[in-house]
């Protein structure tokens, strides 16, 4: 049998007003590993899954969704996993770069 997946648009948005209305978290540093609330997105888009709508937007063997790369507000971090080890934060970024030069 097929799983079929709702897209729940007006639960997100309700909870998209309550996190606009959140304080930022008052740490957050470049190579931290975050659970964000992105949400309930379009097309090919990675939806948040869960109550949250969270999402881990990098993991600690530091594989990233490269193709879904975007500016966040520091309002979506929900909570803090882990940190990413300088050289592998260093092949991250080359890999960004190589993906937009191409």
């Amino acid at each position: 049998m097929e799983n079929i997946y709702f897209k729940d648009f007006d639960l997100w948005n309700t909870h998209k007003k309550h996190l606009d209305k959140s304080k930022s978290p008052d740490y957050f540093h470049e190579r931290d590993i975050w659970w964000c609330a992105i949400g309930v997105n379009i097309g090919s888009e990675q939806d948040g899954k869960n109550d949250n709508f969270d999402v881990n937007i990098a993991n600690k063997d530091s594989q990233i969704l490269i193709t879904q790369l975007r500016a966040i507000s520091s309002r979506r971090l929900l909570r803090k996993i882990g940190t990413i080890k300088r050289l592998k934060h260093q092949e991250v970024i080359m890999s960004i770069i190589r993906f937009i030069i191409t």
